[in-house]
């Protein structure tokens, strides 16, 4: 084997010794450093929220970075991150849920199960941590859930018989979370029961019902979420009214105040107590009384007009007088609408009588007909 000469082995020992010089730490700007990160400065949407379905997770959770001022993420920053619902966005009613404050974990960290209750667009989310810089998501829709109840969002008021109830009552179709199902189709339908006290056998109060039949629509189509009832009407004036709608499998939904139908304007007279138990002279055992009605045969409390009865020309025995003082309006809990007689007498006996109810503007109208016996 040939032996290298002691000069030329020197020399490559020191040629070798200058390559490792040339690749320490003062060598040569041909090798690039790693770039220094800065210090935390502001928050950055990395991944966007997609928006989602009322109460559910969003799509896509959003993840947030740290980064210093020149876009480097901040792997050291140990802060605790906060999401909110950027104000003056959505629906000023809404709530994030969630977790909405969490750790970062090498400058990142991921939201995920939050959601916002209320359907609305143009939600933006806002990221905060300290005196960071805060960050704003891109805006996002939240849509409604699945219809699971119907809700009286234009309650019924007191009106008059035969008229339609106004305002018009309006039954909303709702998510879990309060908010209208504008896509829901089908139809919702009314229906209406007195509400009363009533007594059981011990004589302690409970409440009782009974149906009353409605006029008007009763079953209407569910448009935008809403069913709205504009000719519904009752011909019975009473007070203890509530209304019941339904559609398919939804949760009922009960109306949450009774209200009263008032009777209408006065159009009639009737007797309602016959006279009878009559003697020449004295007066009636029976006496009569006389009922303002409307066309829906309720009697008008609210009405007060002079009653006048009269005998029926042609009946009984001619010449008779009837006499007696004037009515009396019935107040109690009827306030008015009934006239009550208390004296009325017929001097002459005879058979056939009948007395004539007036008030003015009314058709007048004749008692059923009765005997005065002599004295």
């Amino acid at each position: 084997m040939r032996k290298l000469p002691v000069i030329g082995l020197a020399a490559l020992l020191a040629g070798l010794v200058m390559a490792i010089a040339a690749c320490g730490p003062g060598a040569s700007s041909s090798v690039v450093p790693s770039a220094s990160v800065g210090a935390a400065v502001k928050l950055v949407f990395i991944t966007q929220p997609v928006g989602a379905i009322a109460g559910a997770p969003f799509a896509t959770h959003p993840v947030v970075a740290v980064q210093d001022a020149a876009g480097n993420v901040v792997t050291s920053y140990r802060g605790l991150i906060e999401m909110s619902i950027t104000p003056g966005t959505g629906d000023s009613r809404a709530r994030l849920m969630g977790g909405v404050k969490t750790t970062l974990i090498n400058g990142t960290v991921e939201f995920k199960n939050l959601s916002i209750d209320r359907v609305g667009t143009g939600y933006t989310l806002t990221a905060s941590s300290g005196s960071l810089v805060p960050a704003v998501s891109a805006p996002i829709t939240i849509l409604p859930g699945e219809p699971v109840r119907l809700v009286f969002t234009v309650q019924p008021s007191s009106g008059k018989a035969g008229v339609p109830l106004t305002p018009h009552p309006e039954v909303t179709v709702q998510d879990a979370n309060g908010n209208t199902v504008t896509t829901y189709e089908g139809s919702v339908t009314i229906s209406a029961s007195i509400v009363y006290l009533d007594y059981n056998s011990q004589g302690q109060p409970q409440p009782s019902s009974f149906p009353v039949v409605l006029a008007g629509t009763t079953t209407v189509p569910v448009v935008e979420g809403v069913a709205r009832f504009t000719d519904i009407s009752s011909k019975f004036a009473i007070a203890g009214y509530t209304l019941r709608a339904v559609s398919g499998s939804l949760a009922g939904a009960t109306s949450s105040t009774p209200f009263e139908i008032l009777p209408g304007a006065p159009a009639k007279l009737i007797f309602s107590v016959q006279p009878g138990g009559a003697k020449a002279g004295a007066p009636f055992e029976t006496q009569p009384k006389v009922a303002i009605l409307d066309s829906y045969d309720n009697v008008v409390t609210s009405s007060r007009p002079p009653v006048t009865v009269s005998i029926t020309p042609g009946t009984g025995t001619a010449g008779a007088v009837l006499s007696g003082t004037n009515p009396r309006i019935a107040d109690g809990g009827l306030g008015g609408g009934l006239a009550d007689f208390a004296d009325l007498a017929i001097d002459l006996a005879g058979t056939g009588y009948k007395l004539t109810a007036t008030v003015s503007g009314l058709p007048a109208v004749n008692s059923e007909p009765f005997d005065v016996a002599a004295p």
